[in-house]
């Protein structure tokens, strides 16, 4: 009698701990463990990175950089499986332009004071020709086609507003 409660016993235990430890490998497509939490990677302004969108200083509000203006390094990037643009919104008066760089956290607030300067912060540089050309200590690491750009945040389609 006690040798069959405790087979009864060690069952219900095999057959409870197997059902618990459910391997991921037998999920069905589009199954979800209960440990994931779907839109759980917001940051502190709550920008949804996976979606995306991160934080805008210029607009105040979440973003996808990607819809700006694309700069492509100058360097090769042989080591680097991609190829690691910046990217640049402007407000809508085109007198700050915020930058996003790869490997920086916090984007970076460049102002110009007149039309026909460029824009500035600290040892950056961003200067409209016939390309954009964003420019640390002097040296260019930076250039984009004018073409693809002129986005203002918040939009998706070329801004002919802005002053060039």
């Amino acid at each position: 009698m006690l040798k069959k409660a405790l087979l009864l016993l060690l069952l219900t235990f095999l057959m409870f701990s197997c059902k618990l430890n459910k391997d991921a490998d037998t999920l069905l497509p589009g199954e979800a463990t209960d440990s994931v939490a779907v839109g759980t990677d917001k940051d502190e302004h709550g920008c949804l990175a996976s979606a995306g969108y991160t934080w805008s200083k210029v607009s105040k509000d979440c973003v996808r950089v990607f819809t700006g203006i694309q700069l492509n390094p100058i360097e090769k990037q042989e080591k680097e499986e991609a190829i690691l643009c910046a990217y640049v919104l402007f407000s809508e008066d085109g007198n700050t332009a915020e930058i996003f760089m790869p490997n920086i956290d916090d984007s970076l607030l460049l102002v110009r004071k007149d039309k026909n300067e460029p824009w500035v912060y600290k040892d950056y540089q961003l200067y409209l020709g016939k390309e954009y050309s964003l420019k640390k200590a002097g040296i260019t690491i930076y250039k984009g086609d004018i073409e693809a750009g002129n986005k203002v945040i918040e939009s998706d389609e070329p801004e002919q507003g802005i002053e060039q």
